[in-house]
């Protein structure tokens, strides 16, 4: 009981202090290298460096299954551990990975579309000089 409760408090720590906060600052970045005109290089840099590292977190959560998180090789787990009586566990297991799965992608999108508006804007503010 006292394991369980640990990983579940372990997860919830994890998931308030850390990733919280850390989505909200990649959230910031993205946002304003998408809203700021003039587009700032930094802004975009520090939003696709953030955002890399936060879906590699995701991806590694949505896969594995070390401490509190439950990924997609946790169900071959619960299902030879509690043959019949694991179905709500397994189904709360797949809802975990596919959150983390969905973060992980829509992550991915949203630095292709950051970078393409991003590299559209500076192409417009600096058009390339015409050949004569």
């Amino acid at each position: 009981m006292s394991s369980t409760l640990f990983c579940v408090c372990s997860a919830c720590m994890i998931d308030f202090f850390i990733f919280i906060p850390a989505a909200g600052f990649t959230l910031y970045k993205g946002y304003n290298g998408a809203c700021r005109r003039p587009v700032e290089k930094v802004t975009i840099i520090w939003y696709r460096v953030c955002q890399i590292i936060l879906c590699g977190c995701w991806l590694g959560f949505s896969i594995g299954c070390a401490g509190p998180f439950d990924g997609w090789t946790q169900i071959k787990h619960l299902k030879r551990q509690h043959a019949g009586g694991a179905k709500f566990c397994i189904f709360l297991t797949v809802l975990e990975a596919l959150g983390y799965t969905a973060a992980c992608v829509l992550g991915v999108i949203g630095v292709l579309v950051i970078s393409q508006v991003s590299e559209e804007e500076v192409s417009s503010q600096f058009p390339m000089p015409s050949k004569v």
